[in-house]
């Protein structure tokens, strides 16, 4: 009789767990519509990368992205790109044991770093992945060198997100804010290229502590380190 009372919230549990778990989440939402409004080259990856967010209840951010635009939109087709290619990339966190808190600080070049590896689809939200294509789009419209890239180009090396494996972070509205001005009279792409990267080595400086810390940083851990 006791193993009977023990047994009974066992399978209730587990039956729970079954109802819920991301599998049966994602398979419900592969028969949802947005799925058929996404472009034929990416349907396939898009669908993968949601059943991975599922395992992290994810999936409904990158939902949410895919379903804010029209369907056949340029920006459309650009999220479900980056929607698509989210299981390549990742933020790698290094914690340096002996200072959690402040990593950068540490003059010790044989930290033993502890590794973390967070996957973008398991972190992104709607409102960062919107806001992104958004303003990569406003760069399109506003300047003829952007406007005249293929469709590829701009994917590939406008569009993204992140530079490497920094964390996620808003930072397209502050730099199109400070460098539309500067850009403004510069009437390709190279031109562009060449004045960005200059003005970077004027706002961050590299010191030997930075090429000690394996971790790519985001802007504003660059700018509150004085990096």
């Amino acid at each position: 009789m006791r193993m009977r009372v023990y047994l009974i919230p066992s399978v209730i549990l587990l039956v729970t767990l079954l109802l819920i778990s991301p599998q049966t989440s994602v398979g419900a939402r592969e028969g949802y519509d947005f799925l058929s409004t996404v472009p034929d080259q990416w349907q396939e990856d898009v669908a993968r990368v949601l059943n991975l967010a599922a395992y992290d209840w994810n999936d409904t951010e990158l939902s949410q992205a895919i379903e804010y635009f029209e369907p056949g939109t340029p920006q459309h087709r650009a999220v479900c790109f980056l929607i698509a290619n989210m299981d390549k990339h990742l933020y790698v966190d290094y914690v340096n044991p002996d200072d959690p808190m402040n990593p950068l600080s540490s003059e010790d070049e044989d930290v033993d770093w502890q590794r973390e590896y967070i996957w973008d689809y398991s972190t992104m939200t709607s409102e960062l992945l919107i806001e992104n294509v958004e303003w990569a789009f406003r760069a399109r419209e506003t300047f003829p060198w952007c406007r005249e890239l293929p469709e590829s180009l701009f994917f590939e090396y406008v569009l993204p997100y992140r530079s490497t494996q920094e964390p996620l972070h808003s930072w397209r509205p502050m730099l199109y804010e400070q460098l539309s001005p500067m850009i403004s009279g510069l009437d390709n792409a190279l031109d562009v290229t060449g004045f960005i990267n200059s003005y970077n080595t004027q706002i961050f400086g590299f010191d030997s502590l930075y090429y000690r810390h394996p971790e790519d940083r985001d802007i504003p851990t660059l700018l509150a380190c004085g990096l």
